[in-house]
């Protein structure tokens, strides 16, 4: 999948994510042409690669490695070489760049990356590390424990990674511009990847006669359009 799939999703009610969809990213340093996640902060012009790996018995886990002889401590242990990210752990690249690694629930292998500080990358505080299929889905709902949760909401808004597509779900029906999907067990919308443009998705996760819930996604500021990591 290209790298240009890093888009930024904005939850109405649920906060902002930058949100990246691929296999491998490097962290750097906001002018580097060569990180795709930037920051302005002491690190390196490329300080960091993250990778999503699956195997058949261990699933899929995210791995942190330094690159080069950047500075990288994970739960203040200095890295050496790659290594295998558990929720909670918490990253350090250079001398005030810190992050936090949040697994989003048992049945996901999508998690979030946490900024700390006064830190953000476009303005996000949250960058969400989009996994592949059923198993990453995200679900957006009422309930505490979901990853994002929104209150008030009567029914979920689940996001899935299919290919280059973004699937978006909701039983009370789903609209995007001219594209309307009826309310239904298996209302679904699909929206091509790379996001090119400003998006606005309504649905139907609201009671009805209440507003229409609101996701809205655009391009990221650093996306490369038919760039690989």
């Amino acid at each position: 999948m290209p790298l240009s799939a890093l888009f930024h999703l904005a939850v109405d009610d649920g906060g902002e994510f930058l949100v990246f969809a691929g296999e491998s990213l490097v962290l750097g340093h906001l002018r580097s042409n060569g990180a795709d996640l930037r920051f302005l902060a002491d690190v390196e012009s490329e300080h960091a690669r993250l990778e999503r790996h699956e195997s058949f018995h261990g699933g899929v886990e995210w791995r942190v490695e330094p690159l080069g002889s950047a500075s990288v401590r994970v739960n203040g242990v200095a890295l050496s070489g790659a290594r295998a990210l558990v929720h909670g752990d918490r990253l350090q690249l250079g001398r005030n760049l810190g992050l936090a690694f949040r697994a989003l629930d048992s049945a996901s292998s999508s998690a979030f990356l946490e900024l700390e500080g006064q830190a953000e990358c476009e303005g996000a505080r949250h960058v969400l590390l989009f996994s592949q299929g059923p198993s990453g889905r995200v679900r957006i709902g009422s309930k505490r424990h979901r990853p994002i949760p929104v209150p008030e909401l009567e029914r979920e808004v689940v996001l899935e990674l299919a290919q280059a597509q973004l699937l978006l779900r909701c039983s009370g029906g789903l609209a995007c511009g001219a594209l309307r999907v009826s309310a239904g067990p298996q209302a679904s919308l699909a929206l091509e990847l790379p996001i090119r443009s400003s998006l606005f998705v309504e649905t139907g996760a609201r009671a009805v006669g209440r507003a229409p819930f609101t996701l809205a996604l655009r391009p990221s500021e650093h996306s490369r359009a038919g760039s690989t990591s």
